[in-house]
């Protein structure tokens, strides 16, 4: 589905596809509903964003680590 799409596109960069996973990983944790995570991806591969990736990353490890 969305994520092969995703990592297809990302596929020459192995750190990106590694934190793109690691991302829908802790979305899954969080029992963020599906149509949000495949509005996230998409938008991301329409505006080709690594960098917001990055971001989400880090926004969603720091609310992990707080608890």
């Amino acid at each position: 589905g969305v994520l092969w799409h995703y990592c297809k596109f990302y596929k020459e960069d192995k750190q990106n596809k590694r934190l793109i996973k690691e991302t829908l990983s802790l979305l899954n944790k969080k029992n963020v509903k599906k149509i949000k995570i495949n509005f996230f991806l998409k938008f991301i591969i329409k505006i080709k964003s690594v960098f917001l990736t990055r971001i989400y990353y880090k926004i969603l490890t720091k609310k992990r680590n707080e608890r």
